[in-house]
């Protein structure tokens, strides 16, 4: 890459919950982080069980905070989900969007 013509405006990153140790789902994203560091929004999110790792949801949250969930579970387990979608969200701004 020639970074005498090219800018660096940010990068993607995979990132997950795996560290969380109480976590009831797997939550996974593709994180746009801008150069600042700053989470911009996030592609190809899901959700699935532990440990059978059965799909609960997809997600994808674009730059302007708009969530956008498809679910795949029972209606009684979409609280739940939303619930990790919307911790695992919180994580990712507490820390900046680093991955």
């Amino acid at each position: 890459m020639n970074l005498d013509r090219i800018k660096i405006a940010g990068s993607t990153h995979r990132v997950n919950n795996e560290l969380v140790a109480d976590r009831l789902y797997h939550v996974a994203a593709s994180a746009r982080v801008n150069t600042l560091g700053e989470l911009e929004g996030l592609d190809g999110g899901s959700v699935t069980t532990l440990p059978t790792m059965l799909p609960m949801a997809t997600f994808n949250r674009s730059t302007g905070e708009t969530l956008h969930v498809d679910f795949t579970c029972a209606a009684d387990k979409q609280g739940e989900v939303l619930a990790a979608i919307n911790g695992f969200i919180a994580d990712l701004e507490e820390k900046g969007g680093e991955a």
